[in-house]
């Protein structure tokens, strides 16, 4: 029969190994107490009165929350085993088997370097924190909160578009490099190495030397804009919007046509140069250095002077045109169109035929001078400086007096005919056609016989 004493001995059926209670009717593994009445499961002591779940001790005398042990004496915050030894400060596990260092979770199983959280699951490489969740590659900060895109740092702040480096602390702008360390202005690349000044593009590698663009590709020589997308050959602006041809500049607005330079600041018009300065007037070339005047063209190297044509390539002497082609011989003008022969004008608008002056303003018909200042009526010369007057010549060189021609080379003597081809003798005429004979008039139209004869 049991006694009470012995049935205080038996409870659990378990001794009571290191003397002491068998408290909870849990037997006293590894000779200790049974505190908290919990069992001293794997043989350790119940240390702060908790249960050694999992069979861990309670190394620090903390609970073995979650089933972990207290390794490095800590307590399971969380619920958390304490991998690596490290307290889980935060109440976040030591995943990865690092400390929890700043009180954050060791995100992606990387240590907290610098006391800075794994934002984004990265590591904090180079001790940097991954602002805006991205990770320190390079080892470099993500400063402003951008990644370090192609392993450089976001020196200024700014991201590393494209993956390349913050050159000279600017950003990338349209995801180009900064070549040169300058900034990529208008979102361009810094091509060559140049900055985009004036925020346009360094197109063919060009500098945007004046704060211009590189339009059609070509440097901006002189610091002159490419306008037009032409060069600015010689270092002279497109004005007008027309290329440099001949390396010359667009004096005037005007282009350089035929590769010549817009001398005086005229066109070259026709492909011609400004020989003398001059514009060619017309489209036709200065020759001889002298202007187009009137819109024609130097023919013969010769000035156009009055505004005339040098037709038939002769000069215009005396400002006068060149009519009909023929030369201004005497500086007269050619009236009528036709040519100063002899060098004298076309007085009248006449012909100098046979090369005489129209003295009198009446042409040289028969090609006789106008002797006398008269017409060369019928085609006859003005022999004795007379008129032809009736159209009859001046026979003898004498007037055709009331208009008679002079028969047989006499004078009109008395305005009478010389009928019969006789000389008015005494001033009368020859009635009937005969001779006046003794210088009588042949009155009755009987010729003037000497009565003695009969």
């Amino acid at each position: 029969m049991v006694t009470p004493e012995d049935a205080n001995e038996c409870i659990g059926g378990y001794p009571n190994i290191g003397g002491y209670p068998k408290i909870g009717g849990y037997p006293n593994i590894g000779g200790y107490p049974n505190k908290g009445g919990y069992p001293n499961i794997g043989g350790y002591p119940n240390k702060g009165g908790y249960p050694n779940i999992g069979g861990y001790p309670n190394i620090g005398g903390y609970p073995n929350i979650g089933g972990y042990p207290n390794i490095g004496g800590y307590p399971n915050i969380g619920g958390y085993p304490n991998i690596g030894g490290y307290p889980n400060i935060g109440g976040y596990p030591n995943i990865g088997g690092y400390p929890n260092i700043g009180g954050y979770p060791n995100i992606g199983g990387y240590p907290n370097i610098g006391g800075y959280p794994n934002i984004g699951g990265y590591p904090n490489i180079g001790g940097y924190p991954n602002i805006g969740g991205y990770p320190n590659i390079g080892g470099y900060p993500n400063i402003g909160g951008y990644p370090n895109i192609g392993g450089y740092p976001n020196i200024g702040g700014y991201p590393n578009i494209g993956g390349y480096p913050n050159i000279g602390g600017y950003p990338n702008i349209g995801g180009y490099p900064n070549k040169g360390g300058y900034p990529n202005i208008g979102g361009y690349p810094n091509i060559g190495g140049y900055p985009n000044i004036g925020g346009y593009p360094n197109i063919g590698g060009y500098p945007n030397k004046g704060g211009y663009p590189n339009i059609g590709g070509y440097p901006n020589k002189g610091g002159y804009p490419n306008i037009g997308g032409y060069p600015n050959i010689g270092g002279y602006p497109n004005i007008g919007g027309y290329p440099n041809i001949g390396g010359y500049p667009n004096i005037g607005g005007y282009p350089n046509i035929g590769g010549y330079p817009n001398i005086g600041g005229y066109p070259n018009k026709g492909g011609y140069p400004n020989i003398g300065g001059y514009p060619n007037i017309g489209g036709y070339p200065n020759i001889g250095g002298y202007p187009n005047i009137g819109g024609y063209p130097n023919i013969g190297g010769y000035p156009n002077i009055g505004g005339y044509p040098n037709i038939g390539g002769y000069p215009n002497i005396g400002g006068y045109p060149n009519i009909g082609g023929y030369p201004n011989i005497g500086g007269y003008p050619n009236i009528g169109g036709y040519p100063n022969i002899g060098g004298y004008p076309n007085i009248g608008g006449y012909p100098n035929i046979g090369g005489y002056p129209n003295i009198g303003g009446y042409p040289n018909i028969g090609g006789y001078p106008n002797k006398g200042g008269y017409p060369n009526i019928g085609g006859y010369p003005n022999i004795g400086g007379y008129p032809n007057i009736g159209g009859y010549p001046n026979i003898g060189g004498y007037p055709n007096i009331g208009g008679y021609p002079n028969i047989g080379g006499y004078p009109n003597i008395g305005g009478y005919p010389n009928i019969g081809g006789y000389p008015n003798i005494g001033g009368y005429p020859n009635i009937g056609g005969y001779p006046n004979i003794g210088g009588y008039p042949n009155i009755g139209g009987y010729p003037n016989i000497d009565i003695k004869d009969c």
